[in-house]
């Protein structure tokens, strides 16, 4: 016997599931809607700050904000790059502090072999 309620059971597992990930995420950022649209315009900052210092290889570095706190994270080739990008987060307005999660990387590619 062929039975069709099997179906509609998973179909409504599929649903509760889906609607308590969402409740549990809402659930866990504790942010408002306001407060992370402003986060996400800091980031959006942070990240144009990062990419008008051309003494600064931002490309590996990821930027993340809650309530206007930075974190930095990714990875740099030199201590410099680590202290600029936090020098230039740290200028942004709006910036309540900065986490430096940044990975210092050896190996990176010589003045001499740019060329």
């Amino acid at each position: 016997m062929l039975m069709v309620y099997p179906i509609r059971q998973l179909s409504a597992a599929v649903a509760l599931t889906v609607l308590l990930g969402a409740v549990a995420c809402s659930a866990t950022s504790g942010r408002t809607t306001d407060e992370r649209a402003a986060d996400v315009a800091l980031a959006a900052q942070v990240r144009s700050a990062l990419g008008a210092d051309h003494e600064l290889y931002s490309w590996h570095i990821d930027i993340d904000v809650k309530r206007g706190v930075v974190e930095l994270t990714g990875f740099v080739y030199s201590d410099k790059d680590r202290q600029l990008a936090r020098t230039d987060a740290e200028a942004v307005p709006g910036v309540q502090s900065v986490d430096m999660q940044i990975v210092l990387m050896g190996g990176g590619i010589s003045s001499e072999s740019s060329n």
